[in-house]
């Protein structure tokens, strides 16, 4: 039996999908409401980056935590890469940066500050271009150390102007933005200053999205994307489209009324997370891989899966008000 709600390439099904590194992961994707209206705005925006201008842009996607904002990074990563690099016939995914995990290092006690983020952040992009051997980089630009020469301002700008003449476009995406607006403002500079470098942002933090808000009425330069909470009928939608997605391979069934009520449940949880509805649809199912032809995942399937429940050897039947059909 096929589990549809399983990843490829993942050895942890929670990570974030990340399509402009496996192909497959596109197919991944489910575009319920606030996806779609998301993922509409920056195909929008998309249309008229080809301005002449170059591709210099700061991409920030903003909701709550768990709400799916670094998959749809990767989505935005992936389709910039095949619009800039790839169209010229780059290799695919090779001009994407992903810092979006880096840790910043301090040398003191005291938190890093913005400079300090950004030199860090800086450091990382020319480090991981120069390694990948894509292009070649002046060996002026870092030192002995592997620290910056200059500061990563200029550096950007020198990485601009590489970037124009060789023919490629940085994909830098960043880690969240968690506390500090000014973090945004810098990277919005960079993006408005230096045309072939773009940035992708996340943010949970309520400042920094009202910040976004005000500059994205502004100017073009940057592009917010916003994520909301999964409802029912999203999390029904999003059972109901990957489940379509398996053609004619067997796969258990499901009842609407238990994907609600699992969301109804998750909601006091995780705030519905689809992280974590991809994880307890892959446990449930998991629980029927025996089973030939397949069965019915039940509302007690669901509720030990999502860590609500101990397994029992009698199903749970509170939810089920009516028998298995």
């Amino acid at each position: 039996m096929v589990n549809p709600f399983w990843v490829p390439h993942l050895e942890n099904q929670r990570a974030p999908l990340c399509p402009w590194r496996f192909p497959e992961h596109l197919d991944q994707y489910v575009a319920y409401e606030s996806v779609r209206e998301a993922m509409d705005r920056f195909n929008e925006h998309l249309k008229g980056w080809n301005d002449g201008r170059g591709f210099g842009r700061l991409i920030m996607v903003t909701g709550h935590s768990n709400c799916g904002k670094t998959s749809l990074a990767h989505w935005c990563a992936f389709h910039l890469d095949q619009l800039t690099n790839v169209a010229i016939g780059r290799s695919p995914g090779k001009f994407v940066l992903d810092l979006s995990g880096y840790r910043y290092l301090s040398s003191q006690s005291d938190e890093v500050g913005t400079v300090e983020r950004a030199t860090q952040i800086c450091t990382q992009a020319i480090i991981a271009l120069r390694d990948s051997r894509e292009v070649a980089l002046p060996s002026s630009w870092l030192t002995s150390s592997g620290q910056l020469a200059d500061g990563f301002r200029k550096t950007y700008e020198q990485l601009a102007q590489r970037a124009a003449v060789v023919r490629f476009t940085p994909i830098v995406i960043i880690p969240s933005i968690s506390s500090s607006v000014i973090d945004m403002d810098e990277y919005l500079y960079l993006a408005t200053t230096h045309a072939n470098v773009v940035f992708i942002a996340e943010s949970s933090d309520d400042v920094v999205i009202k910040r976004a808000h005000r500059e994205r009425d502004g100017q073009d330069r940057i592009v917010l994307l916003q994520l909301g909470l999964m409802s029912g009928s999203d999390g029904w939608f999003f059972v109901t489209e990957l489940l379509g997605r398996c053609g004619m391979v067997p796969a258990a069934r499901i009842r609407e009324r238990d994907v609600i009520e699992l969301m109804r449940l998750l909601k006091g949880i995780t705030a519905n997370s689809p992280r974590k509805l991809r994880e307890v649809l892959y446990s449930a199912w998991e629980r029927h891989e025996n089973e030939s032809p397949p069965g019915m995942v039940t509302a007690d399937d669901l509720l030990v899966s999502s860590g609500q429940r101990p397994q029992r050897t009698r199903p749970w039947r509170k939810w089920q008000h009516e028998p298995d059909r």
